[in-house]
């Protein structure tokens, strides 16, 4: 696991500068390239109330080959933050690059390399496992042939293949949630963005799909709300 190359633009330019905040920043790797690029980040909720700040100038790189953990209290940006990362979310200011393409400007070119993971399940109750992987594996640009292969490829390795003809109406916390990480991999995304991916599951489920993750080649992120999980 990586440790976060945090910039200096996390320091609010508005206040003056403290040498003591060096202790909290790690250079840049030479021998890495970028795969995601967080260049002074906000993110403002407005309601008739108050504005509430979810993120607040964060400016951050994650690098290929790493996998790469945000943690944080419940409410503290990392659902927001890995959402703007997919697209899914405007940025109130700020840029956001992956692989080089900016997340607002160029989503179609952006979508084929993200597969996102949601915090809570987003399932079809009337489609089986091996529907939903078929489905998500079309939608990322694979004809039916091969979207049939690869469903079998992800049943196998998440350990899905007895519950392929199974609604999901019909199946327990932990098996949704390995469905969902699957749906996440169809079409074989570079960037693979884990929101609390071991949510609700008990320690042996956990580990099996830690297993499955550190083997993959793909650059990760996730989130946790502590290091427990």
């Amino acid at each position: 696991m990586s440790r976060a190359y945090i910039t200096r633009g996390n320091i609010d330019s508005n206040r003056s500068y403290d040498p003591s905040y060096e202790k909290y920043f790690v250079n840049s790797p030479d021998d890495l390239k970028v795969a995601v690029t967080v260049i002074n980040v906000k993110k403002v909720f407005k309601n008739a109330r108050k504005n509430i700040v979810a993120l607040d100038k964060v400016s951050i790189r994650f690098y290929k080959g790493e996998i790469t953990v945000l943690i944080g209290h419940n409410g503290a940006g990392k659902t927001t933050l890995l959402s703007i990362i997919a697209g899914m979310l405007k940025q109130s200011s700020g840029k956001v690059y992956v692989e080089g393409f900016d997340t607002v400007l160029q989503q179609a070119k952006l979508r084929r390399r993200i597969g996102l993971c949601p915090q809570h399940n987003l399932l079809i109750n009337d489609l089986t496992v091996q529907e939903h992987l078929m489905f998500f594996s079309m939608i990322r640009g694979n004809n039916l042939k091969k979207a049939k292969k690869s469903a079998q490829k992800l049943m196998n390795q998440l350990n899905l293949s007895k519950e392929a003809s199974l609604t999901t109406s019909k199946l327990p916390q932990a098996t949704l949630r390995r469905l969902q990480i699957g749906c996440a991999l169809c079409g074989n995304p570079s960037v693979l963005l884990l929101d609390d991916p071991t949510s609700g599951l008990d320690v042996k489920h956990r580990r099996e799909i830690w297993d499955m993750l550190l083997v993959s080649t793909m650059f990760l992120i996730f989130s946790m709300e502590n290091l427990t999980k």
